[in-house]
């Protein structure tokens, strides 16, 4: 049996063209005071779409090569990690009714416009069609608003709590309804066994990183901190995390969900260097951010066709449901309970839909039930929310 030929050189050639590209994005984006992930994904897109000017397909290498997708996946993954190693549990606990509020209004907004703007737009489309479509609008992005929080060193707020919360519970529910709607398009009826096991499997996936993390998680920093040896640390944090990552995927909901479970698990893990000074593991884990992160974003924009903009009725959708992504969103953020959080910063962080909604418009393309038309709608969509909402999110975040 022959062995597959891996091009190692174009690996490495589109390896260093999406580095470059980030830094560029990035230093542009602090020239103009933009947050460094409206570059990246700014990058993404001029890299993806340069065919279109003058033919040359260079660069379509990057979005054609699987082995930059998946180092892409890799970056949400160690993005999310860093993100549960910012994460106090106890702080999140106290904001929970909020959290759970803007999840079911950053649901149930999005879904009730949507739906009837979906009646107006494409009456003649099917009810699945538009299902996707609705599901498209209700998730936000895990990645791109908590990026920003990051870059403002605004992660501990309670703000922050709140958008990544609900944007893990809102995840979660809409991608047990895709799922659902999957099965019942390939098998023709709808499962309720199978709808139930995968629903309990990931709240109870999601209960027990909780339980562990709140109850253990100081001991298990204490034992990885005391009995392992310095070099076996990273190794045993990186290994939880891919773990969970697989276990979140092979049960049905997304593994970013189960690398932020493993933020969470070892956050107290701290590490010595040679002489002897004590680190975190979310400064031992910045290397791997800053090299695998901007990754992400930069495929992310290389899949954004611009061709999708030149249909007049594609763009007409497009805007209508943008439209209905920003309201909807901004309704959940009414949903905070307590006083002296910031309604408007909690509504705008949960605008952005980036690799969410491009998830879930993959998954309707995958089950036919997303014809151009919607499928255009739905990236025009995610663009707009994904880029217009980030410079308002900075700006109130410098307020705030």
């Amino acid at each position: 049996m022959a062995e597959p030929q891996v091009d190692t050189c174009s690996i490495l050639l589109g390896v260093i063209i999406v580095l470059a590209a980030a830094t560029l994005g990035e230093a542009f984006a602090k020239r103009f005071g933009l947050p460094e992930v409206l570059g990246e994904l700014s990058m993404g897109i001029f890299l993806g779409n340069l065919d279109l000017f003058g033919g040359w397909q260079f660069f379509n290498l990057i979005w054609e090569m699987p082995f930059l997708r998946v180092l892409g996946d890799v970056g949400a993954i160690i993005l999310l990690l860093s993100v549960g190693l910012h994460t106090d549990m106890r702080a999140m606990i106290k904001v929970g009714m909020s959290s759970l509020m803007v999840a079911a209004l950053g649901i149930i907004a999005p879904a009730g416009l949507g739906f009837l703007t979906c009646q107006m737009i494409i009456p003649d489309a099917s009810v699945y069609t538009k299902l996707f479509m609705v599901a498209a609008l209700c998730v936000n992005s895990a990645g791109i608003a908590i990026r920003v929080f990051m870059e403002a060193g605004k992660l501990d707020t309670c703000e922050a709590r709140i958008v990544i919360a609900a944007t893990l519970l809102d995840a979660i529910f809409i991608f047990l309804l895709v799922g659902v709607l999957g099965g019942i398009i390939q098998s023709g009826h709808f499962l309720a066994t199978g709808a139930l096991k995968s629903g309990g499997l990931a709240t109870l996936f999601l209960l027990s990183i909780g339980v562990v993390s709140l109850r253990y998680g100081r001991w298990l920093g204490d034992f990885v901190t005391k009995r392992l040896p310095e070099s076996v640390k990273v190794v045993a944090v990186v290994t939880t995390c891919f773990f969970l990552a697989y276990l979140a995927g092979a049960i049905g909901i997304s593994p970013i969900v189960g690398a932020f479970g493993a933020g969470l698990l070892v956050r107290d893990v701290r590490a010595r260097d040679p002489e002897g000074a004590e680190w975190g593991m979310e400064e031992l884990m910045r290397p791997a951010y800053l090299s695998l992160v901007p990754v992400f974003f930069v495929f992310l924009g290389t899949r954004v066709r611009l061709e999708n903009f030149m249909d007049k009725e594609a763009v007409l959708a497009g805007v209508a449901i943008t439209i209905v992504a920003v309201l909807g969103k901004l309704i959940a953020g009414l949903g905070v309970r307590e006083k002296g959080i910031n309604r408007l910063l909690v509504g705008v962080g949960m605008i952005p839909r980036a690799e969410m909604a491009l998830i879930v418009a993959s998954m309707g393309l995958t089950a036919r039930v997303l014809d151009p038309l919607a499928y255009s709608a739905i990236i025009i969509m995610t663009v707009l929310t994904s880029l217009f909402s980030l410079p308002f999110l900075r700006r109130l975040l410098r307020s705030a």
